[in-house]
């Protein structure tokens, strides 16, 4: 469920200027996720080119750990389709975490194989999609520089409804596998 007005995601759309069409601007969505990334995981995080990026827009690397962020901008729900080439490459490369941030919802269908990709891999991932990326967005809004802060105006009231987050823990059983 939506926490921000679309007057605030309207801010990162953009005209294209071949046929003058409204389009979601992926590079202003980047910027905001690279403040947030900054706020929310303290620490020098690099951006990657628009082409030969192996399917991350950001990553850091530390002592202990590869973390890869993925941003996606789109005004259709993702399907593991959208998400899968990044699966895939944090495969060949030594990744332990991976952060999608999407403007929209990441399908429930998408959602379970990606959880049991992380599980099978034992790879952590995280997921800020639509309702939740508005929440983190309000959460860090002090902090966000002034185009990306939303106005009060622009977080839409939803009374004492919380987003609720789900862990699954799966525990190996020699009888019947995974209960």
């Amino acid at each position: 469920m939506r926490k921000l007005s679309e007057t605030y995601w309207n801010r990162f759309i953009m005209v294209r200027k071949s046929d003058k069409k409204k389009i979601r601007n992926g590079i202003l969505f980047e910027d905001l996720i690279e403040k947030l990334l900054e706020l929310e995981y303290p620490a020098v995080w690099k951006r990657t080119k628009k082409s030969h990026d192996n399917n991350r827009d950001f990553y850091l690397i530390t002592d202990d750990n590869v973390v890869w962020a993925e941003c996606k901008n789109y005004q259709d729900d993702i399907a593991l389709s959208t998400i899968a080439p990044t699966l895939v490459m944090a495969q060949i490369f030594p990744v332990n975490k991976i952060i999608f941030f999407s403007y929209s919802l990441i399908n429930k269908s998408a959602r379970k194989k990606i959880y049991a990709f992380a599980l099978k891999n034992k790879k952590q991932v995280y997921i800020f999609d639509e309702g939740r990326l508005d929440e983190l967005i309000i959460k860090q809004m002090r902090n966000l520089p002034d185009p990306f802060r939303p106005k009060k105006i622009d977080i839409i009231d939803s009374g004492v409804q919380q987003l609720c987050e789900i862990s699954f823990f799966f525990i190996p059983d020699p009888i019947i596998g995974v209960s």
